[in-house]
């Protein structure tokens, strides 16, 4: 029944695109706005009137529609079929790495569950699940200035102090938000867990302490990936996106099997500890100094 709502969604796919290249966030916004409060609204008032499970197919396919022909309506785009080997040999450069290392990203985390589930368990696969979920809280504002970044730096990209400028501002906005949060939702966490979800959850609290640790590390360099691609180093983002799978399970195995549950934040923890030194060196290489401020921000 939701399948469907993913072919609806096609069809913004090129107008967000065209919308983002063009910097017309203001157009965006109210469309991501309406499409969140027509899927709350349906969800909500069908499952008050008894709908159950469909409730959330009817939220949403409805919210999906709106979406669509919002989007469409914004910024119309003809749909049809073509072939023009000279684009395709311009873009493969970039999109090719790019297709690879989301088709790679989809196989990791599709493992990851798989992994953690044959080595500890199954109640294993939800407490990380879960405490994935509440952790991403705090990476609010670096996904909302991620939106942004690239087309704001291959506008820059012939501006090398602007695009230095740019990347320091976009670390300092993310940690600003993530460091607060996270370390608030590390204190709390106990608490939080015992009186909304249930000391059944309780085993979740340091795997949730955890990712949120790690993701201090990540948190100043998520938008280094928009950097390179924008100055057309895509196969950076896939040797990244390769490395990441493999050291997941190179360490995330032997982690698991020795700590339990408790080792799949610890390999997070350690990717991106090393992580952090490997996209400063080579942000530093592409842009020229790059201070310790921007992961200090």
């Amino acid at each position: 029944a939701l399948a469907g709502a993913l072919g609806v969604s096609l069809f913004r796919g090129m107008p967000t695109l065209l919308l983002q290249r063009e910097m017309r966030f203001q157009t965006l916004v109210p469309i991501d706005l309406a499409e969140t409060a027509t899927f709350m609204s349906v969800a909500v008032a069908l499952a008050w009137l008894g709908g159950g499970i469909w409730s959330f197919v009817a939220a949403v396919w409805t919210s999906r529609l709106v979406g669509a022909a919002l989007i469409w309506r914004a910024r119309p785009w003809p749909i049809g079929f073509g072939w023009d080997p000279a684009t395709l040999r311009r873009a493969l450069p970039t999109a090719g790495p790019l297709r690879l290392k989301d088709a790679i990203s989809l196989v990791r985390m599709a493992m990851n569950p798989i992994v953690v589930g044959s080595l500890v368990g199954l109640p294993a696969v939800g407490y990380v699940t879960w405490a994935e979920g509440l952790a991403s809280l705090a990476g609010f504002a670096a996904g909302a200035v991620n939106r942004v970044a690239l087309s704001t730096f291959s506008r820059l990209q012939e501006d090398h102090e602007s695009v230095r400028q740019t990347l320091r501002e976009s670390a300092r906005i993310g940690c600003a938000w993530y460091f607060p949060v996270a370390m608030l939702l590390i204190g709390l966490a106990p608490s939080i867990v015992h009186w909304i979800y249930s000391d059944r959850w309780a085993p979740a609290v340091p795997v949730l302490q955890l990712l949120l640790l790690s993701g201090m590390f990540i948190a100043p360099i998520l938008v280094y990936d928009y950097l390179f691609i924008a100055l057309g180093r895509a196969s950076w983002v896939l040797g990244f996106e390769v490395a990441t799978t493999a050291l997941n399970l190179l360490l995330g195995i032997p982690l698991i099997l020795k700590f339990g549950v408790l080792g799949y934040p610890m390999t997070k923890l350690l990717i991106g500890a090393a992580a952090v030194g490997v996209y400063l060196y080579l942000g530093r290489r592409l842009t020229g100094e790059v201070p310790l401020g921007v992961v200090l921000a």
